[in-house]
């Protein structure tokens, strides 16, 4: 087993690892949880909350 060899296999390893973390990321369960963290900046709560903080920055 020369360098080449393991420089091959380090790359298979590195493209499996690559497609298990999009699989991992674009997976049905992942979707909602991923949505609502997308949804959460619209929250009006959450805009209420960085209002709150840019007026105690600003005294």
């Amino acid at each position: 087993m020369d360098i080449n060899d393991i420089r091959s296999l380090v790359t298979l390893l590195l493209f499996i690892g690559f497609l298990l973390v999009v699989w991992w990321a674009y997976g049905r369960r992942r979707k909602t949880h991923f949505r609502q963290l997308g949804d959460s900046i619209f929250d009006p709560e959450e805009e209420q909350v960085h209002r709150q903080s840019v007026r105690e920055a600003d005294q």
